[in-house]
């Protein structure tokens, strides 16, 4: 959905995985704390350059957690550096989850078995569709398409 905002003018996409992937590290191995917070550090980096650049940035993450720490980390630092922050969780399926990792092809996703893929896509999904969750966060993608979804719930804020 990121990279579909982002295709509008005044707009950019960052992906939390992309500063994942610039650390020197097995994507395979578990994610230390100290890892975590440096890649939020940077993340938080980049969206305050961009925005300071007068771009909107659409920021997307993976949900792992819950209580959703990055959703609030970058809800909270953000704000400091005094950045509006708009919130919405995607609630895909777990097959739209494990399709749009095959569309995608990062080696870390295909590398991992059919069930791992799928045991973490579950896992994501009861994060996005847990009670720590605000409700007027939630996107329900079910059933669409990224561009039936962006044009139903992110169009009108994004092209305003």
């Amino acid at each position: 959905m990121g990279e579909r905002i982002a295709r509008v003018p005044g707009w950019c996409h960052i992906a939390e995985d992309s500063v994942w992937d610039e650390m020197p590290r097995d994507p395979h191995s578990p994610r230390t704390e100290a890892e975590k917070a440096a890649v939020q550090r940077r993340v938080v980096a980049l969206v305050a350059q961009r925005v300071h650049e007068s771009t909107n940035v659409a920021l997307d993450f993976i949900l792992y957690e819950a209580p959703p720490q990055p959703i609030v980390y970058y809800q909270t630092e953000l704000a400091k550096l005094g950045v509006q922050v708009i919130t919405y969780v995607l609630c895909p399926s777990v097959e739209q989850i494990l399709e749009r990792q095959a569309k995608r092809g990062n080696s870390h996703d295909s590398q991992a078995g059919l069930s791992e893929r799928r045991r973490n896509a579950q896992h994501q999904v009861a994060c996005a569709r847990s009670a720590d969750i605000d409700c007027a966060w939630l996107v329900d993608s079910l059933d669409n398409s990224i561009e039936m979804t962006y044009q139903h719930f992110f169009r009108a804020r994004v092209e305003e």
